[in-house]
């Protein structure tokens, strides 16, 4: 048993190594099957030879040398090993302490666009440099919905959503894919904030927001008003 559980604990601890820490959590939740197996086996082997190394040092110790084998007399009934507790503990605790400091300097998103530009997704790339520039973006939607706005990213890199102050919302016409706004919220704040001193109401133009699931966006891109400008007084010169 005492075997066992020298095997399970570090391989959860690396399994939670790749899974907890920046620098690798946004490329193991692209990784399924034996792959993630295998790098969290691998993780799981330098956790146990770090722990039995650190545990030998400690050992030198006469006064932590009890400790530990007050610990030891204590886990050895339950089947577990020191070694695997230490190499689980670590696995556990580096990473968050590891990102706990990150936070301070660059924060997990920008390991999330590291690992986004080594996988080549644009759609992401995209949406980090209009954040980065403070541009407008334009997100089609999986139903041909359009919101344009300033954004914001939320959540997991895998799994996020992205939160809109849209400027503008609409459609793009099922056979012709031309843009079609129908929604000014600019107008519509204008309108609510003549209404305020009645109405008691106080409107922000981030009482508009939409959260939206990465997931059901099609297409990305900047959103340049005086483009869009042009393209419709050409495509009106086309149509007369």
């Amino acid at each position: 048993m005492a075997n066992l559980f020298l095997i399970i604990m570090p391989l959860v601890g690396g399994y939670l190594f790749l899974s907890i820490w920046y620098l690798t959590k946004y490329k193991a939740m692209k990784i399924a099957g034996y792959r993630l197996f295998f790098q969290s086996a691998f993780v799981g082997i330098i956790l146990l030879i770090f722990a039995t190394f650190a545990i030998k040092v400690l050992q030198s110790f006469d006064s932590i040398n009890s400790i530990l084998l007050l610990i030891s007399e204590w886990i050895i009934p339950t089947g577990l090993d020191l070694e695997g507790i230490v190499a689980l503990i670590v696995g556990i605790g580096f990473p968050y302490l590891s990102n706990f400091l990150s936070n301070f300097f660059c924060g997990k998103h920008e390991f999330a666009r590291a690992a986004a530009k080594d996988r080549g997704e644009s759609l992401h790339l995209t949406i980090y440099e209009a954040i980065d520039n403070k541009q407008p973006i334009e997100l089609t939607m999986q139903n041909n919905k359009v919101y344009i706005g300033l954004v914001s990213i939320t959540g997991d890199f895998v799994n996020e959503f992205v939160i809109v102050t849209p400027y503008f919302s609409g459609y793009r016409e099922e056979k012709t894919k031309v843009l079609v706004i129908t929604n000014n919220y600019q107008n519509v704040l204008v309108e609510m904030k003549k209404k305020e001193n009645s109405s008691k109401i106080e409107i922000e133009r981030s009482n508009f927001n939409v959260t939206l699931k990465m997931s059901d966006v099609a297409t990305a891109k900047v959103f340049y008003p005086e483009v869009y400008v042009e393209f419709e007084r050409l495509n009106r010169r086309s149509i007369v």
